[in-house]
């Protein structure tokens, strides 16, 4: 009666080691993403797994093309869309190291507009800003102030005069 006790005991033990041990050794499925998603404004890299193997995958920009390879997880699997960064009037910067993440940039004379996702003229409009000589000059309140006091003393040195 003890021995079949005793085996009992050794086998649940041996039978939980077994367990434990192939839960440790067993790939867990997950996906992580530096940048949040698909977020073609920030350079990121997706971590996740493949069976046994972690991979690693920054964004990139793909070749000489305008194209961003933009890494993101779907739950806990990894995906990758390809999406052209002139499609927001932007450009794909890299830095040509393969570990470190690309991204859509706006050129020069773009600004990023927050409410249109997109690079927009820094004449206003989307265009390029071909409007920018339709732009009038605005001027600080300060600089409005100094303008009228020395319009004030220069006359009133003419009236002296």
């Amino acid at each position: 009666m003890n021995k079949t006790f005793g085996l009992i005991g050794l086998s649940v033990v041996l039978i939980a080691v077994l367990a434990m041990f192939t839960l440790a050794i067993a790939p867990v499925d997950f996906c992580s993403d530096s940048d949040g998603g698909v977020d073609v404004w920030t350079a990121g890299i997706t971590t996740s797994n493949n069976g046994p193997n972690t991979v690693y995958n920054a964004d990139d920009c793909d070749g000489a093309s305008e194209n961003l390879k933009e890494f993101y997880c779907d739950g806990d699997i990894g995906k990758l869309d390809n999406i052209k960064c002139t499609d927001f009037n932007a450009v794909c910067v890299s830095d040509g190291d393969k570990d470190v993440g690309d991204y859509c940039a706006c050129p020069e004379g773009y600004t990023y507009s927050d409410a249109e996702n997109t690079c927009v003229g820094n004449g206003g409009g989307s265009n390029g800003g071909d409007d920018d000589n339709n732009n009038v000059p605005v001027f600080p309140g300060a600089t409005l102030v100094l303008a009228v006091v020395g319009a004030g003393l220069g006359l009133a040195l003419l009236r002296k005069n």
